[in-house]
């Protein structure tokens, strides 16, 4: 990341991915969707978000808002980087996900970046993104996870690039068509 990215992070919860990225940026804004389901994830709400962002140091650039990722309250083309973990799979009902893919597909700007890791339906989501234009779409499972909790990710990259992952392939590329 070249530290001026706007950022989603999908289900951001209590802010992991959300405040990792924003201590990666130095210009840009790294902006947190929730619907804040404490069954989800204990103790979730925006304020334990934001207050983890300000034991950080990043609460300047970082934002949270409340909305369904199926419908995201957000102009197109609004985000250079888009990234979710462990929060998809929380869409029981299959025509959620798929319309959660296209808004993703809607929000991302040309040329940016989607990741996305989770413990189910990675296939499908790496499908529904190609159908919507997206390049270099790639699933594959995470080495070195137990079999009774699996947890894959879709791996993006743009065309025409060297594909660069960290951490294990947990980041990585997008491109549009």
């Amino acid at each position: 990341m070249a530290g001026t990215e706007a950022v989603l992070d999908l289900g951001c919860g209590r802010g992991l991915l959300l405040i990792g990225a924003a201590r990666r940026l130095t210009s840009g804004r790294a902006t947190g969707l929730d619907l804040w389901n404490s069954e989800d994830l204990t103790g979730n709400s925006a304020e334990a978000t934001l207050a983890n962002a300000g034991r950080e140091g990043v609460a300047d650039r970082v934002e949270v808002r409340t909305g369904d990722m199926r419908k995201m309250p957000f102009p197109d083309a609004s985000f250079d980087v888009v990234v979710s973990n462990v929060a998809i799979h929380n869409i029981y009902d299959r025509e959620g996900r798929e319309a959660t893919m296209s808004e993703i597909a809607r929000v991302l700007k040309p040329g940016g970046h989607v990741v996305i890791h989770d413990i189910r339906y990675v296939g499908d989501y790496a499908a529904a993104l190609k159908r919507r234009g997206l390049t270099d779409v790639t699933s594959r499972r995470l080495q070195g996870r137990p079999r009774r909790a699996p947890a894959d990710h879709v791996r993006i990259a743009q065309a025409g690039r060297r594909d660069r992952t960290r951490r294990g392939g947990v980041i990585g590329r997008v491109g549009l068509a």
